[in-house]
């Protein structure tokens, strides 16, 4: 395939990993297969229309940074409040728990895609002093 193809696929593997989501987790927001997905990230194929999949891409890492800020903001305001200098992320150990019990499964459809973002949201805690945690609920 040509070069093109394979930034197209480049670039697609590394939003959909970034936003720690699984080639049938994109497979299936898009409609597709993952079959699919994985021919256009190894440039065998090109997406018929790729600014479909990048508006989804910048539709969910919009959402995604959305959740950083607020999971970070929380840490603060719980260092703020009590002093605190740990904070605890809610996890959960299956999809079917996340969508079930965690209010940002709306905005974060997998659980792959809220895991990248509080490990996201420790890293920003951490290197302002604070010990981040997650506490299995």
């Amino acid at each position: 395939m040509s070069d093109a193809a394979d930034f197209e696929g480049v670039n697609i593997m590394i939003r959909r990993k970034g936003l720690g989501l699984s080639q049938g987790e994109l497979a299936d927001m898009l409609d597709t297969t993952q079959i699919t997905i994985s021919r256009w990230e190894n440039g065998a194929r090109i997406p018929r229309d790729p600014m479909v999949i990048h508006l989804l891409f910048d539709e969910c890492e919009e959402r995604f940074l959305d959740l950083v800020d607020e999971l970070v903001s929380v840490a603060e305001d719980e260092e703020k409040l009590a002093n605190a200098p740990e904070v605890a992320y809610p996890m959960y150990r299956t999809q079917a728990e996340y969508q079930k019990r965690c209010p940002h499964a709306k905005q974060l459809p997998y659980l792959g895609m809220y895991q990248m973002a509080v490990a996201q949201a420790a890293m920003l805690v951490r290197s302002d002093g604070q010990a981040p945690y997650v506490e299995y609920i």
